[in-house]
């Protein structure tokens, strides 16, 4: 009866550790830094390369200040006006939670991402959020700030912690 025993715990233990493995292979870390952005058909929106010298002239500063967003808080944009780059007023980052619902209305906005804030041209990552996309669905651990190009008068954004 031992030694049936011992064949059989001999046998399965390495398939433990072997499931143990493939198990946690497949978790996905919390912690990590990075950030996703769904549209609102659950597409993946792809990060775009960063443009170190765009073409538009910067006609207003990139925010210094910084929001907080608790889950289920929102905040919602003044609407943009201008020509050039204009940039939101805050960097936002979560205060409880690394999920967001963003809204954009009358246009897209574009979106950066920067573990600096106190240096906000240190950019982690770029999207494109363009206004047939939205609502967007967003799951970072960093702060994050808008912008738009040439805007129309009163374009803006709606972001909700979740």
């Amino acid at each position: 009866m031992k030694k049936l025993f011992f064949k059989t715990l001999l046998f399965t233990l390495p398939l433990l550790f072997i499931f143990s493995i493939n198990a946690s292979a497949n978790q996905t870390n919390t912690n990590s830094m990075a950030t996703v952005i769904y549209d609102k058909n659950g597409r993946v929106i792809q990060p775009t390369k960063v443009d170190t010298n765009p073409i538009s002239p910067k006609a207003n500063t990139r925010p210094t200040s910084i929001w907080r967003i608790k889950k289920h808080a929102s905040y919602f944009s003044n609407g943009f006006t201008g020509s050039g780059r204009r940039y939101g007023g805050y960097l936002f980052v979560g205060n409880g939670t690394k999920k967001f619902k963003i809204s954009v209305n009358k246009g897209g906005f574009g979106l950066y991402t920067t573990t600096t804030p106190g240096n906000p041209v240190n950019i982690s990552s770029y999207f494109n959020l363009p206004l047939s996309g939205s609502p967007y669905t967003m799951n970072t651990g960093t702060y994050f700030y808008f912008f738009a190009d040439n805007p129309v008068s009163g374009q803006n954004y709606h972001v909700t912690g979740e």
